[in-house]
């Protein structure tokens, strides 16, 4: 399942992400573009416009919260996510993450992570560092997952 964020959800975007969906956020396409790209890449168009919403001849939903949280849980609800693929892509750019062993990448690791965790990831565009820390289980916890 592959979604495309319009300007109005960056958060969200990076929830996704998080969650391991391949989603891709546009904030410079205008409304016609969005649903041209969406039906092109065969993705879900998530918006908080209504007119969008409304008219749009691709796969859409409207967001209806303002809510980063609420909004994660209305898609969740709407197309039964789950955390399997949990950080597996890249929160920043959206490229898959490749596993790392963190001996190799100790100095840019911070320590108290170093310490409390095994598994690292990497994303091979932009460089950054993932573990699997907190964040899923604070979601599962406010039952958003």
């Amino acid at each position: 399942m592959k979604f495309l964020v319009d300007n109005m959800l960056g958060k969200l975007s990076r929830r996704l992400r998080m969650l391991g969906y391949d989603t891709v956020y546009e904030t410079k396409l205008s409304d016609p573009e969005l649903v041209e790209l969406a039906i092109k890449e065969d993705r879900i168009l998530l918006t908080r416009d209504t007119a969008l919403a409304k008219n749009a001849s691709a796969k859409t939903l409207h967001v209806l919260s303002t809510n980063p949280e609420e909004q994660l849980q209305q898609v969740t609800q709407a197309y039964n996510l789950n955390t399997e693929m949990a950080l597996t892509r890249c929160t920043l750019c959206n490229s898959p993450l490749t596993k790392i062993k963190k001996e190799d990448y100790q100095d840019q690791i911070p320590s108290k992570a170093y310490e409390f965790y095994q598994d690292f990831s990497r994303c091979e565009k932009c460089g950054k560092i993932y573990w699997k820390g907190t964040h899923i289980e604070r979601l599962k916890n406010k039952k958003i997952l």
